[in-house]
């Protein structure tokens, strides 16, 4: 069909074999032409439509929750390292609870912190990739996601155990050894003492006002909380039907066994007591309940589709060639 009195020619399309489209074009004045098949593929893939340019927009939420961040942060590194206001602990004279010698760390601050960091980063990374099986634009996305809600509940833990730390504390059982207080030469065993000041002068001021932060222990919360984030991770995430039956438990096992080490090396190294790494124990696991039910999404499992329902082959989208916008028509 065609009308002389506009000028215009139209294309009428009938449905062909193998999903092409039947095309006969009119000229104004002329017959209509012969017909032709038209697949529906190469009309979409000569079609051209210009590309918006997207523009990165931040949201003032995002700004937000950045400045939040940075504050907190900002906190934890005065609560470590500035001069907070604490009260002064007094002690048991000759307490053999703290009476041990300061022997460093196995696990140090740094080590134990770029751990709980770049090992989740890592596992999260190497699990979302075997779920997508390649660098697609949805695998940084999930990385993304996935370490923000870790990162988060990180945060929660830190403030929590070193706000704990600065205005409760406990003395360190290398208390003596490390601080030297002078009210301990000669104090009658069994009289509490309040009134002293720490003679020591080998260590700096930061290792003898650490030596009165035991309570809870950092090492241990901050470990629990990893290991037990990247185990439930892992067990929720990463598809067991692909793997053979010990290699996911045995990673999952590898994983917990940092904590393991982590809070072993806390009373070997006479840096804590034992209730207060149970102590960090127990607020790294509520930790990371909060953070798997609250702050994460659902864990959701690959979607397996059974071949009975896969669409087939020769199914296509027939497009209305006059209007390329309109709806598409399933065959």
């Amino acid at each position: 069909m065609y009308n002389n009195h506009h000028g215009i020619y139209t294309i009428r399309g009938d449905m062909c074999y193998e999903n092409k489209l039947m095309a006969n074009t009119a000229l104004p004045g002329r017959p209509p032409a012969e017909s032709i098949c038209l697949t529906v593929s190469d009309h979409d893939r000569n079609s051209t439509t210009p590309k918006r340019k997207r523009r990165l927009r931040i949201s003032p939420v995002t700004v937000a929750n950045v400045f939040i961040i940075l504050i907190v942060f900002a906190s934890l590194v005065f609560l470590e390292y500035g001069p907070t206001p604490s009260a002064k602990l007094g002690f048991y004279c000759k307490d053999p609870t703290i009476s041990y010698p300061y022997k460093g760390d196995s696990i140090s601050l740094l080590l134990i912190l770029g751990g709980s960091l770049v090992g989740p980063l890592i596992v999260i990374a190497a699990t979302e990739l075997y779920r997508e099986k390649n660098f697609n634009k949805r695998w940084g996305i999930e990385i993304w996601n996935w370490f923000r809600d870790f990162t988060i509940g990180m945060t929660v833990n830190l403030l929590l155990t070193q706000v704990t730390k600065v205005f409760i504390g406990e003395h360190r059982p290398h208390f003596f050894d490390t601080c030297l207080p002078d009210a301990a030469q000669t104090c009658l065993p069994g009289e509490f003492i309040t009134d002293y000041k720490c003679t020591n002068s080998i260590y700096s001021n930061y290792v003898i006002t650490d030596s009165s932060r035991s309570f809870p222990s950092g090492h241990a919360s901050v470990s629990v909380y990893t290991s037990l984030f990247c185990a439930i991770y892992i067990h929720l995430r990463l598809p067991s039907h692909q793997l053979r039956l010990v290699i996911k438990p045995f990673i999952i096992v590898c994983i917990l066994l940092w904590s393991v080490v982590c809070c072993s090396t806390r009373i070997t190294d006479y840096r804590h007591h034992w209730w207060d790494v149970l102590a960090g124990f127990i607020l790294g696991i509520a930790c990371v309940v909060y953070t798997v039910i609250t702050l994460c999404k659902p864990f959701e499992m690959p979607l397996v589709v059974s071949k009975t329902h896969r669409p087939s082959a020769s199914t296509t989208t027939l497009l209305d060639v006059k209007n390329k916008d309109a709806t598409s028509v399933i065959i």
